[in-house]
């Protein structure tokens, strides 16, 4: 992974989580997933930014079949699929050291309450994946939905079995996580010291003025068509 600087992913997910409530046309929101996908090819994500790709083709292709058949799953997959770039530029954050992250954000001298926010929500992600793994585990082995397909087919009953005990597991990850946080010094108030740079390089600036350009595009775009 590219050595992008914390600040330039938080700034980059902040515009983008923005401009995906924004767009007037389809192909202005494109414009967000391909810039999604050039950022994750920025970072060294480039198996993770093809995966996405090929996730979000073959979710356009089932909203062209889906609605006549599970319309449930339809606005499942249309709000899935207006979050993607959001969720594609959150993986580079996402897989950055914790470490660094709360450097850069001491440093910046965000507010203690709101670094355990931010760094619960970071290590929460990978958590809550492992948890919906452990969970369809224990559904499949007692035969509720033996396949994947199996859940398309039923979208409320896999809502009641996967995603309600997932909300109870969730409120007791948040608090061993917090508590986590601050076993390791977050509430220290001396300096903090790391083995990680928080500078400024080009690939920032690269990644900065792709960024520039792709909103550049999606703005002015919108106001001409």
């Amino acid at each position: 992974m590219r050595n992008i600087d914390p600040r330039t992913h938080l700034v980059v997910l902040f515009a983008v989580s923005i401009l995906i409530f924004l767009y007037d046309h389809q192909w202005q929101f494109d414009v967000l997933f391909i810039f999604g996908a050039c950022y994750m090819i920025l970072n060294g994500l480039w198996k993770k930014a093809i995966s996405a790709v090929v996730i979000y083709v073959a979710m356009l292709l089932l909203l062209k079949i889906v609605p006549n058949i599970f319309p449930a799953m339809a606005v499942f997959l249309f709000i899935t699929t207006r979050v993607f770039p959001m969720f594609m530029v959150g993986t580079a954050l996402v897989l950055v050291p914790g470490s660094r992250i709360l450097y850069t954000l001491d440093y910046m001298k965000v507010p203690k309450p709101i670094l355990i926010l931010i760094m619960v929500f970071l290590r929460f992600l990978p958590m809550i994946l492992k948890e919906i793994q452990i969970i369809y585990q224990g559904i499949k082995v007692r035969s509720i939905f033996p396949t994947p397909l199996d859940l398309l087919k039923k979208p409320l009953v896999a809502y009641e079995c996967i995603v309600v005990p997932l909300m109870f597991r969730c409120l007791k990850l948040s608090s061993e996580l917090a508590a986590a946080a601050e076993i390791r010094g977050i509430e220290c108030n001396r300096k903090r010291t790391t083995v990680y740079t928080t500078t400024f390089d080009a690939t920032d600036f690269t990644a900065m003025l792709s960024g520039c350009i792709a909103f550049s595009i999606y703005l002015v775009g919108g106001r001409v068509l």
